[in-house]
């Protein structure tokens, strides 16, 4: 069944972090949503609800995926907030659900769960909080966990890394390893969706290095848009997550 709403347990916790006893005054709410959205408007002063209506009623303003992600990037603000800063407990308590529901609405399943390595997981959160205020950050952490997950899974199975930090290459290493090659298959269509993989891979690193913010950009440029970023991240996760797959499926897991 597709997920529609953000879970209500995720809903209630972070308003009453951010707009409770703890947190933002109510023009401090419109004014933190505002940045992100011209639909926020102006704060309603001759007739303002209670500053958990106002908060619920701003972060539902946004799409699913831009509520997880702005979440995500609250859990990380350090402003200044009216009411004081919500304990750190609970604020990391949301950003764990936050995560687990972000896994679940991407068709993750336990794959990410499984995968303990800090980089890796790391690299994931990053890319899910930068995709809104961010894309240029978050293009550079997609790809960073799809090379994370290949470098990984190489040093696992006792495979020198002679890629050089050229991804491409060492997608199609981590690729034979683990039979993934195209010409590896005979079949027609496995070898259509094992090359459009490779591409993928090599989609990453051209997208990462003209648009990610790891290197210097032309006078002239168009800059990535949050769309732009959520797809980038959005194929790196499904990538990674099938290399993950075949690598548990065919060696017994993680280590």
């Amino acid at each position: 069944m597709q997920v529609r709403k953000l879970p209500l347990e995720i809903k209630r916790l972070a308003s009453s972090l951010y707009a409770g006893a703890t947190g933002f005054s109510g023009p401090e709410i419109y004014e933190w949503f505002g940045q992100f959205s011209e639909k926020i408007g102006e704060y309603p002063w001759g007739n303002a609800p209670s500053r958990r209506v106002m908060f619920e009623d701003c972060l539902e303003t946004f799409s699913l995926d831009q509520q997880v992600e702005l979440l995500l990037k609250l859990t990380k603000y350090q402003g200044p907030m009216k009411y004081g800063a919500p304990p750190k407990e609970e604020v990391e308590k949301l950003r764990k659900l936050v995560l687990e529901f972000a896994t679940r609405l991407r068709g993750r399943k336990s794959v990410l769960s499984r995968v303990s390595w800090e980089a890796v997981q790391e690299a994931w959160d990053k890319s899910l909080e930068r995709v809104v205020n961010d894309p240029e950050g978050a293009i550079t952490a997609a790809r960073t966990v799809l090379e994370t997950v290949c470098k990984h899974v190489l040093e696992q199975m006792g495979v020198e890394d002679t890629s050089k930090g050229d991804l491409v290459k060492l997608y199609r290493l981590t690729a034979r390893e683990l039979n993934l090659a195209p010409d590896q298959h005979a079949e027609p269509i496995f070898k259509q969706i094992l090359g459009g993989m490779a591409g993928i891979a090599s989609g990453l690193a051209g997208l990462r290095n003209e648009y990610g913010d790891a290197h210097g950009k032309r006078r002239r440029r168009v800059k990535p848009k949050a769309r732009h970023a959520r797809l980038a991240v959005n194929a790196a996760m499904a990538l990674a997550e099938f290399i993950i797959e075949t690598f548990e499926e065919t060696h017994g897991g993680l280590a």
